[in-house]
């Protein structure tokens, strides 16, 4: 993850990019850094500019303010962003979507993806159970 001022912006990418118009990957995250001050504010600029990705895309601010936003652009009038806040302190992304809402985008994910997410939540809850 990036670190700056403002926000802190991290990714993992899913699916390659669609034909088209829109920002891929690195413009948004760079759109990011450049015009948001925090969470809220990365989520509207997510939703107001094209997109011409998939990704997970988790944002944190210096109010210790953290979300993922899963970014499903699949065609011009199917686009989706969801957002995933935190359970208790913790937070996770990888190459898949979680949400729920995100379920029909999710075809075509790496199976991998799944083991390690399942792998790091272990890993989380049985640290925070010994504390």
């Amino acid at each position: 993850m990036m670190m700056i001022d403002k926000i802190c912006p991290g990714f993992t990418i899913y699916l390659k990019p669609q034909e088209g118009h829109g920002c891929e990957f690195w413009i948004v995250i760079r759109a990011l850094l450049d015009r948001c001050k925090d969470v809220y504010e990365a989520r509207c600029l997510l939703e107001e500019i094209d997109i011409r990705t998939n990704a997970n895309i988790m944002v944190a601010d210096v109010s210790n303010n953290a979300s993922i936003f899963e970014i499903a652009n699949f065609s011009s009038n199917k686009k989706k962003i969801t957002e995933r806040k935190p359970v208790g302190d913790l937070i996770l992304t990888t190459n898949h979507y979680v949400s729920n809402e995100m379920k029909e985008f999710d075809e075509y994910h790496f199976w991998h993806s799944k083991m390690r997410y399942t792998a790091v939540w272990n890993i989380f809850i049985a640290g925070s159970t010994k504390r």
